[in-house]
């Protein structure tokens, strides 16, 4: 595979652990949401609940960012040496 390949398998895989964590930590928050929008609704009449989208998109940013350079970071010696590098290394 070429560089830019390794590279688009390696965003798209950060891509999609950070989305599935993004899911994953976003199941109790809104659990917990619509606990407390349907209690203040009870309570008070009005919904009282203000969702964090903002931070949450923050948090999916972040959170891709920190795995595509854990994940990229040790495949760029490879990359940056080529293929003729290990062949170098065991005398072929």
């Amino acid at each position: 595979m070429r560089c830019y390949q390794v590279r688009a398998l390696i965003a798209f895989e950060s891509l999609a652990m950070s989305l599935a964590a993004m899911l994953a930590a976003a199941v109790p928050v809104i659990v917990g949401g619509l606990a407390c929008a349907f209690v203040s609704y009870a309570a008070l009449g009005s919904f009282v609940v203000k969702w964090p989208i903002f931070a949450m998109i923050i948090g999916a940013t972040i959170s891709w960012s920190a795995l595509f350079l854990i994940l990229l970071i040790p495949a760029l010696a490879p990359l940056r040496d080529g293929p003729s590098t290990p062949l170098r290394e065991q005398g072929l």
